[in-house]
This record gives structure tokens, C-alpha cells and sequence, in this order.
């Protein structure tokens, strides 16, 4: 039995084919992208509970609470996650600061709390809290910096090479359906 294929016939099946293959590998690298990005977020959320809960950081619930994960844009070549905070001193808090001075404006003062220092030397205006601290009015404040906690850094760092795991499951499961 004889089979007669003509070349453009070939060429034909051969694109058909191509673009199957291309279609599924695309859908592989989305569902991989996907995937390593959802663990990265999940990762980030960890570390703000571990990092910052543990030591009781003020501003906790409020990186929690300002989290997000989403789609940028998806072209015929490049998948574009982003994964941040939008909390105003979310950078502060990843990367730490530097020694700086803080003044309140004009016919304001800087309000915060802080435990009771039993200090006589000390002469300071202030009024007792009901959970034990003092709450401090100051028009200037020296502020000490503040140690980076790294919490999305170190999640992306630990999480990012998860993708070719990612894309090797999703590539098998396209070939091996």
C-alpha cells in the first residue's frame, strides 16, 4: 500500500501542528506563572505574620489588609504579574530606614505612644494610657531607623525557582493528557 502526500499538504499538517504544540506550552507557561505567583503572595503573607506579628509591629493588619496579587497584561509573548503593598510605609518596613528626624507641622504635634520610662531626670508632657503607656505630644522626634524585614524580598527569593517545577508538571500534563 502506497501513500502519496504532496509537500504542501505536509507543510499544512506540520503548521497545524506547531500551533497545537505552541498553544499548549503557552498554556503551560500561564498556569506555571500562575501557580509560582500564588505561592509568592502566600509566602509574603507568612513572613508578615511571622516577621512582623511575632514582634507586634503597630502596622501589621494594616500590610496584611494592603496585599495584593493581580494580572497586568498578558500579550501574545509576556505574562505580567505584580505582587505589592499598597500600605504608605509598606517600603519602609521591606527595606528598613535610616536614622531621621521627623517634625510635625505647623500648629501640630506628633502624638505617639510608649512604654512608662521611670526616668526623674526625665521632664516630659504626657498623660498615662489606659493600657499602661504614655501617650507623648513632641514637635520634634529623632527617629532611630527601623531594620528591614524583607517579607515579600524573601518570599520571592524562596519561591521564584518553584517555576520550572511548575512548568515541567504542566508540560507533562499537555503531552500526557
Amino acid at each position: 500500500m502506497a501513500v502519496n502526500i504532496k509537500i504542501k499538504d505536509l507543510k499544512k499538517v506540520i503548521i497545524e501542528d506547531t500551533r497545537k504544540i505552541e498553544k499548549k506550552y503557552k498554556n503551560a507557561v500561564r498556569l506555571a506563572a500562575k501557580d509560582t505567583m500564588d505561592d509568592i503572595f502566600n509566602a509574603a503573607i507568612v513572613n508578615i505574620l511571622l516577621k512582623l506579628q511575632s514582634k507586634e509591629h503597630p502596622h501589621t493588619n494594616e500590610i496584611l489588609n494592603a496585599m495584593y496579587f493581580k494580572l497586568v497584561r498578558e500579550t501574545k509573548n509576556s505574562i505580567v504579574y505584580e505582587i505589592g503593598n499598597t500600605f504608605e510605609w509598606a517600603a519602609a518596613i521591606e527595606y528598613g530606614t535610616r536614622a531621621h528626624s521627623i517634625d510635625a507641622a505647623p500648629d501640630s504635634y506628633l502624638v505617639f505612644e510608649v512604654p512608662v520610662i521611670k526616668d526623674p531626670r526625665r521632664a516630659t508632657y504626657a498623660k498615662y494610657t489606659d493600657n499602661g503607656g504614655m501617650l507623648v505630644f513632641a514637635k520634634h522626634v529623632n527617629h532611630p531607623g527601623a531594620k528591614p524585614s524583607y517579607f515579600l524580598q524573601d518570599a520571592i527569593r524562596d519561591y521564584s525557582p518553584r517555576f520550572e517545577k511548575y512548568l515541567d508538571k504542566y508540560l507533562y500534563k499537555a503531552q500526557n493528557p
